[in-house]
Parts: structure tokens; C-alpha cells; sequence
């Protein structure tokens, strides 16, 4: 038995594909956003 049919069989969360690569939000681009969260919430 494979190890992806063992998982759907159990109930277990599949695997992300492989193929599709992760892109992540820069730093500069949420910098402000949190900075600005964080005045808020008065942490700065």
C-alpha cells in the first residue's frame, strides 16, 4: 500500500503538492501593516 493511500484510508491530511511553489508575502510588503497593528495594540 502506498504511503498517500495509507493517509486517505486513515483520515490523515494529504500532502501539499510538490509542483506548486510556496510564495511568501516579503517584509517589506507587510512591514507597515504590522507596524501599524502593533501601535495599535500599543506595543510600539
Amino acid at each position: 500500500m502506498q504511503h498517500s493511500e495509507r493517509e486517505k484510508k486513515n483520515g490523515l491530511p494529504l500532502r501539499a503538492r510538490r509542483g506548486e511553489p510556496q510564495v511568501k508575502a516579503s517584509q517589506d510588503e507587510w512591514s507597515p501593516v504590522i507596524k501599524d497593528a502593533m501601535r495599535t495594540l500599543g506595543w510600539l
